[in-house]
């Protein structure tokens, strides 16, 4: 944890990812290449198994062999032939759902109860075996609507459409947080998804599920002011417990009609249409619109017309996921305020300033005035060690006081080189320049110093819930300017669902995105870690003292709802 540094450089056995981040070589002239990431195809028999409560792979009883034989007769054979894999490896009668039923029960009321008008109870079947015998196939990609049936869309005065072209989603989609939540239902609760697949697409296109408050907020009086403020159905119950009502947007039925006849390669399944809807009108407050991919901007969450917000993403997660999560705020790059949102308790640009300024008024000025440059770099690299010291309350380790010396040399080469007017082949010069410079360069030394330790802090918690069978949702930046230190691209949702070791000994994080069906992929912890902007995690794995989360914020929500 953060207030022991001393441990700091031990990520998985190895140099630390972000200390191999500190001293890879800047892109000076083209910060896209950063985007560039050493991938290998990672086979879905090695990503972590299902979850379950006990491995049955038998049919022990007349009904639960009378609901195997109704299943099979709906289904082609190559799906005939997943099913009893499922079988086989437990996953069938896996029954680790909300309200006790299993796969095979589920599956069974998808084939005998009657569907949404339009939906294909065969088709729905073989969706819901293919997804949680290969949860990759969850994609968060838009299908086009034929002409015919958007011009019919467009006439209809309340289904919110104001022109055509707005149905147009194309390649991508706001929906890589809810395909996200999906894409985790299915890979570590089979039962739960095809729990919820049978409820969305019945008659009564909504499911139920009981959750204790707990799992939301901290306290019973603001989980219940969270479900009223995000419009869900529910009731209190017993022991401090909700019932909730999850259920699609009206216009995702069209959609879910238009996949099931006009499907093509690579896009949505109709399943997907009606959870990724379900969960994105729980985190919009019930205001999500289909058609369009867009959702109302409520004012207490978020401010945007697209996606799900942080706090939208904890909220949704929580209801849907059945381990309590909150989601950790990781490094914000600002170059505008390069502040930290306090990721650290205490720390800010405010505190490490009047900390380092408070620390510099004790030195003697002619003592600098006449220092040379190894005697200026080892008071400024003191002075943002005590600093870091005193904002962290924590010690820093001999490893990691190197690191920090690397930083405060890149810090002093950035600011010289944005004065423009230094001569730096002229030592004489240059050390002037850094003297002039010295409280900037520690600020920005002191900054990136602890980005590093949370990075750090965050491959750790990572690999421990990876280790628990939990998959990790995060938001990463694809892109950044490591040279004016800004993001370039808008945050992109995805899951971390395993961890492997590269060819070097470096981590890689084994990650899903939803952008497409394909399987997950290797991406190095040195690349991703750095760009995190959240991570959703156990509660029993957050610092809670010295990390800043979503759900820290709820008294602000309230105060300014």
């Amino acid at each position: 944890m953060v207030n022991n540094l001393s441990g700091y450089v031990n990520f998985k056995g190895n140099v630390s990812a972000a200390s191999q981040a500190a001293n890879k070589p800047k892109v000076q002239n083209n910060p896209e290449q950063e985007t560039v990431q050493q991938r290998q195809a990672y086979s879905a028999e090695n990503v972590r198994a299902y979850g379950t409560t006990g491995i049955k792979n038998s049919l022990t009883t007349e009904e639960a062999q009378q609901k195997y034989s109704e299943v099979s007769k709906m289904l082609e054979p190559e799906t005939r032939v997943l099913l009893s894999n499922l079988l086989k490896t437990g996953t069938l009668l896996n029954n680790n759902s909300n309200d006790g039923t299993s796969v095979l029960d589920n599956l069974h009321k998808i084939a005998t109860e009657p569907r949404i008008k339009g939906l294909n109870a065969q088709n729905l079947l073989t969706e819901a075996i293919e997804t949680v015998s290969n949860p990759s196939r969850i994609t968060q990609k838009f299908g086009d609507i034929p002409e015919s049936v958007s011009k019919a869309i467009y006439r209809h005065p309340e289904l919110g459409v104001r022109y055509a072209d707005e149905m147009d989603i194309g390649d991508g989609s706001n929906c890589c947080v809810a395909a996200s939540i999906e894409y985790d239902l299915a890979s570590t609760n089979p039962a739960e998804f095809v729990r919820m697949a049978a409820g969305l697409s019945s008659e009564d296109y909504s499911v139920e599920k009981n959750l204790p408050l707990s799992n939301i907020a901290g306290s019973k009086e603001d989980a219940i002011w969270m479900l009223e403020k995000f419009n869900l159905p529910f009731e209190i119950g017993e022991n401090d417990s909700a019932k909730v009502k999850i259920q699609p947007d009206r216009n995702a039925i069209i959609r879910a009609r238009v996949q099931t006849s006009y499907k093509d390669a690579g896009e949505r399944s109709s399943l997907d249409v009606l959870m990724q809807s379900a969960f994105m009108n729980v985190g919009s407050a019930q205001t999500y619109n289909a058609l369009t991919d867009t959702r109302e901007a409520n004012g207490v969450f978020s401010s945007e017309t697209r996606g799900l917000s942080s706090m939208e993403a904890t909220f949704t997660g929580d209801v849907i996921g059945s381990t309590p999560k909150d989601t950790v705020i990781c490094m914000e790059i600002d170059n505008s305020d390069y502040k930290l949102m306090p990721y650290l308790s205490g720390f800010s640009k405010d505190a490490a300033a009047e900390s380092i300024q408070q620390k510099m008024s004790t030195v003697n000025p002619e003592d600098i005035k006449n220092a040379n440059g190894d005697q200026i770099y080892g008071l400024m690299s003191a002075v943002s060690k005590a600093t870091i010291e005193e904002l962290t309350n924590a010690t820093v380790s001999p490893e990691f006081e190197e690191q920090i010396n690397n930083i405060l040399y890149q810090q002093s080469m950035i600011t010289l080189n944005n004065t423009g007017d230094v001569n730096l082949n002229n030592p004489e010069e240059a050390l002037a320049a850094v003297k002039a410079n010295m409280p900037e360069i520690m600020q920005e030394t002191v900054r990136k110093s602890v980005r590093t330790v949370v990075q750090e802090i965050m491959g750790n918690s990572i690999v421990e819930s990876l280790q628990r069978g939990q998959n990790v949702m995060v938001g990463y930046y694809p892109s950044i300017d490591e040279v004016n230190d800004s993001f370039i691209e808008g945050a992109h949702e995805i899951n971390v669902v395993d961890v492997a070791e590269g060819p070097q000994g470096e981590t890689l994080f084994v990650c899903k995105d939803t952008m497409t069906d394909e399987e997950p992929v290797c991406v190095s912890a040195n690349y991703l870690l750095p760009r995190l902007h959240h991570a959703n995690l156990p509660k029993d794995l957050i610092d809670y003292q010295h990390m800043a989360t979503i759900l820290d914020s709820m008294q602000y929500f309230r105060q300014n709802s």
